[in-house]
């Protein structure tokens, strides 16, 4: 083999290698990676006032809001006070694993999926229940808003799935179990 070959191939086979590389098909979880402007707010909402009690509950129980914005500052305001309503403190930034391991919850949840029982048309028209403990969530993402009212108390797979949600929140929050 001359010296002209092997400079060609030399040349050849990586540029090839690279354009296989593009033109494969995308897999399902380079689909469903993390979107660029991932957003979400969850709102906890109990029955319970009193703060010694609130205390003992769960920790995914606990009345509370969490928002994350699209540049992954979490803020957080825990208590019985917390609403839609309110913009709550800077907790900490997040980094893209803690991040990509949130959006996996939420994407395994089930909450995104269309036509969801559970959707109501903004977390600011939802009401706060009565009693019960129930989350009011909204996530934005690849340019649309999904909101859910969620009572824990139903026991369903949506209820498993959010307490989860809500309890990674709140552990990134630093709250204790």
């Amino acid at each position: 083999m001359n010296i002209r070959r092997v400079i060609l191939l030399g040349l050849f086979l990586p540029t090839a290698a690279l354009l296989v590389s593009c033109a494969a098909p995308k897999t399902e979880s380079a689909e469903a990676g993390l979107p660029g402007d991932l957003a979400l707010s969850v709102t906890v909402y109990s029955e319970y006032q009193d703060p010694e009690l609130i205390a003992r509950l769960e920790r995914w129980r606990r009345p509370g809001r969490y928002v994350i914005e699209p540049d992954w500052l979490l803020r957080s305001a825990i208590g019985a006070g917390a609403r839609e309503s309110e913009f709550p403190p800077g907790t900490r930034q997040l980094d893209r694993e803690q991040v990509e391991s949130l959006w996996r919850a939420i994407s395994q949840s089930g909450l995104l999926r269309e036509q969801h029982p559970d959707a109501i048309p903004s977390e600011q028209t939802a009401s706060p229940p009565a009693i019960g403990t129930t989350a009011i969530i909204a996530i934005s993402h690849n340019g649309s808003t999904d909101a859910r009212r969620i009572v824990f108390d139903s026991g369903g797979a949506d209820a498993q799935a959010v307490a989860g949600l809500v309890d990674q929140l709140a552990a990134l929050s630093w709250i204790r179990e």
